[in-house]
């Protein structure tokens, strides 16, 4: 119990007084400690930076490239080279600003610049590195292009992204002539009307226009790289390879015309120029230019067809003025003068006189050559009884003694249009008297043959001949050029085949209209 009313015992125990000059003491030690601090952070911050670091920084300001480091989508550095690029000064210029500094709202492509970005650093963030062409301007306003390259780098334990800039502003204007000159090359190939083939030295093809896939059949993709010659073995033959390869040692272009269509009914002309690099002597391949050439052809032959025809109406109003003036003359003959000398006969015949029958001789002469005159002008005996008669009449009429000639027709049992027997029977009749007058031949050999729709005419003489280079169209008393002319206007050709002293063959191809 006394124990318990101890008052010293059931007090609490008290804390000793603080020493103030501990305490003074502690507080020294503490702004000491803090001193060393500061010192030692100063001493840290003197020291030379780590040598990658120096060698990085050294190479970021010395690069040729434009170099900037980026940090949350802001330029925190960049390098001289990317002033001069943008026609910057001073780096406060474009430290710290956006990305988006001097970029368009739009890119060329229609893109937004803000989303293209977004894509572009998503895209840096998956593969660590990204390279891409960009549209902006630089502080004078004009445009440029750039190729830029993404990487993220660690700089001081500080996550960044180094981008490389280069101008290719230029690089791409020659790029972008190059596409339109080559889409302006594929536009005339394919809007050609001709079929355009270029071909390598080697002959594999390297340009195959729309034309050449609407005559082939074959698309470009199915024959760019392969061997023209394979594909299509005709234009492989051995005069198109010796073309081809003429084309490629000379240089000079080549020409095959009036080729017929392998898949095609028709012609064409092929040509083959030679391609050429910048150095006009070497030959890097060559241009196949096929033309198709059946419509032209078929129209010059409509143009000749016409032509022709023309000549034959010519030539039937000449030969139908001549025929009727001869009939004209041939009846005033035989109507008027035979009439009139044959009267003169037959009041001689009553006469008396002495020298009658000395002047019944010469009238009766007279009356003969009349009526020779008259048949030789108009024989009637052609439009009655048709070619093959009135030759065989005209034949008869030749003096033996003068001439042996020998007539074979074959053929004729059908009769030809009147236009042309009438030429036929005065071109044979043309060349008999030739023969007599000229040629002093003792025989004469005429064939007249027709086969189908081809009349052939041959007149065969054993006479003195002639040069006939050149034609002899200024020889008095030679009816040639006239013949000539006449089997022109009927479509046909005339041939000479004549030496001096050897006789003369004349043949004559007509076409039966």
């Amino acid at each position: 119990m006394s124990q318990l009313s101890d008052p010293d015992q059931s007090a609490p125990s008290r804390l000793p007084a603080p020493d103030a000059r501990r305490v003074t003491e502690l507080e020294q030690q503490v702004q000491a400690l803090l001193a060393r601090q500061a010192e030692l952070e100063q001493q840290v911050a003197a020291l030379p930076p780590p040598a990658s670091e120096t060698r990085f920084r050294r190479l970021f300001e010395q690069s040729a490239d434009a170099v900037l480091l980026v940090h949350d989508l802001h330029i925190v550095d960049c390098n001289e080279a990317a002033l001069r690029m943008v026609g910057a000064t001073a780096k406060e210029q474009l430290l710290h600003k956006p990305v988006t500094y001097l970029v368009p709202d739009f890119q060329p492509d229609g893109e937004q610049s803000a989303e293209a970005i977004r894509r572009h650093y998503q895209t840096l963030r998956d593969q660590g590195t990204h390279r891409f062409e960009w549209y902006r301007y630089n502080l004078r306003g004009q445009a440029m292009w750039l190729e830029i390259v993404l990487t993220n780098i660690n700089v001081s334990g500080e996550q960044l992204v180094y981008v490389v800039w280069r101008d290719i502003t230029g690089q791409r204007a020659a790029r972008e002539q190059l596409r339109v000159e080559k889409e302006f090359t594929k536009s005339l190939l394919d809007n050609s009307v001709d079929v355009v083939v270029a071909l390598d030295r080697e002959g594999v093809i390297t340009a195959w226009n729309r034309e050449a896939e609407r005559y082939s059949g074959l698309t470009e993709a199915q024959v760019l790289g392969q061997s023209l010659f394979e594909l299509f073995p005709h234009f492989g033959d051995q005069t198109g390879r010796a073309a081809f390869r003429q084309v490629l040692e000379t240089g000079t272009r080549n020409l095959r015309a009036n080729v017929p269509y392998v898949n095609h009914p028709g012609q064409y002309d092929a040509y083959m120029v030679p391609l050429r690099s910048e150095a006009p002597a070497a030959i890097t391949g060559v241009l196949v230019v096929v033309r198709d050439i059946t419509e032209r052809n078929r129209m010059q032959e409509e143009t000749t067809r016409l032509h022709l025809t023309r000549q034959q109406e010519v030539l039937s109003a000449i030969l139908t003025t001549q025929e009727a003036e001869r009939k004209r003359i041939a009846e005033a003959l035989h109507n008027g003068v035979g009439q009139l000398l044959y009267a003169t006969k037959l009041h001689l015949q009553r006469s008396t006189d002495a020298n009658r029958d000395k002047s019944l001789t010469l009238l009766e002469d007279a009356i003969r050559m009349t009526r020779t005159i008259s048949f030789e002008l108009t024989p009637g005996i052609l439009e009655d009884f048709g070619l093959e008669y009135a030759l065989g009449e005209l034949i008869r009429r030749i003096p033996q003694a003068s001439l042996k000639a020998s007539l074979h027709v074959s053929g004729l049992e059908a009769s030809l249009p009147k236009l042309l027997e009438v030429a036929v029977y005065r071109m044979v009749q043309e060349l008999f008297n030739n023969i007599i007058k000229h040629a002093s031949a003792q025989e004469a050999f005429i064939h007249v043959v027709r086969e189908a729709d081809q009349l052939s005419i041959s007149v065969e003489d054993n006479g003195h001949g002639f040069n006939p280079e050149p034609l002899p169209d200024a020889l008095p008393g030679i009816g040639l050029p006239g013949i000539r002319s006449r089997v022109g206007l009927l479509g046909g050709t005339l041939n000479i085949a004549s030496r001096p002293g050897q006789g003369t063959i004349i043949s004559i191809e007509l076409p039966v209209r």
